[in-house]
């Protein structure tokens, strides 16, 4: 997932719309429609106020989609039980909650 990825899931997450984000973050709509589109990449500046908006640091921005922070008693139970799935459930499980997590 790549950043641009990153920035849409977290708005969704959060219930941002592009107009929401560009106020809170105090740059311009069209910076942002700009970035979400890929006709141009976030200035260091653009990213950071993108960021206090999610209220995250780079670092928690980068590892939110690489390495779970602190997993709940249901998610850690979810997981331990997933390790001992045969192939075959491990996938139907995957397509299950993809599936779901669809809008």
């Amino acid at each position: 997932m790549d950043t641009v990825d990153m920035i849409k899931t977290i708005m969704k997450q959060r219930g941002l719309n592009n107009t929401t984000l560009a106020k809170q973050a105090g740059v311009s709509r069209s910076t942002i429609i700009s970035i979400l589109s890929r006709k141009s990449k976030p200035s260091a500046y653009t990213m950071t106020a993108i960021l206090s908006v999610f209220e995250m640091t780079l670092e928690q921005f980068y590892c939110e989609f690489s390495v779970p922070r602190e997993l709940t008693d249901e998610e850690a139970s979810l997981l331990e039980n997933f390790r001992f799935f045969d192939d075959e459930s491990k996938n139907a499980a995957l397509t299950l909650f993809k599936n779901i997590s669809k809008p």
